[in-house]
């Protein structure tokens, strides 16, 4: 879906059907098109995140987000 549609940014949950959220940012950074869209990855439970920038995401923040930090969040990865 990322390389059909333009995006600005991702949030994506740490667990996911296909992949881990890891391994989509993984992929997406291997990727030129995709390598700079920040990612916001949320979580129920704590990953070990990868020492590598490459698989890391932006922000990390605990499920269920406080909306109010979320948008903070947000506003702030974008500007």
């Amino acid at each position: 879906m990322l390389k059909t549609e333009v995006v600005d940014l991702v949030i994506a949950d740490h667990r996911m059907p296909r992949l881990s959220g890891t391994e989509m940012i993984g992929l997406m950074r291997a990727s030129p098109e995709l390598a700079s869209i920040p990612v916001i990855m949320v979580s129920a439970v704590n990953p070990s995140l990868p020492e590598s920038d490459r698989n890391r995401p932006t922000v990390f923040l605990s499920k269920p987000p406080d909306i109010d930090v979320l948008a903070e969040t947000i506003i702030s990865v974008l500007s």
